[in-house]
């Protein structure tokens, strides 16, 4: 066989696997696929032979609120202050002045929603 030929089944076999996983896991209730991975979070916690398991993704599950240093982290990259500068010399600068804010300074940012 080809190289050719070997990718496109390739990319046939994956988007069929991708369908059935969709369908695997649409038969399923969100609040089933939330338990499941919950469990499979504790067996990750307790086991070595379970650590390489990831989680049933589902897009209908909610997403986690971000935290307020992730937002103020986003709110300052965004503000183009460092245009420029190193990756690391503005993560470290932000983690600094997100240090030097009050509890009050820092509850001051409203909770956003990934989705």
């Amino acid at each position: 066989m080809s190289a050719q030929r070997l990718e496109i089944t390739a990319n046939e076999n994956k988007l069929a696997n991708d369908a059935a996983y969709k369908a695997w896991v649409e038969s399923h209730s969100p609040i089933e696929t939330d338990a499941a991975n919950r469990a499979r979070q504790r067996l990750r916690k307790i086991s070595v032979a379970h650590k390489r398991k990831g989680d049933i993704k589902d897009e209908r599950l909610p997403k986690r609120s971000l935290t307020a240093f992730t937002q103020y982290s986003q709110s300052r990259w965004q503000s183009g202050d460092f245009t420029g500068e190193p990756f690391q010399g503005v993560a470290k600068s932000i983690a600094q002045e997100w240090k030097s804010l009050t509890p009050a300074e820092k509850k001051v940012c409203p909770v956003v929603y990934l989705r």
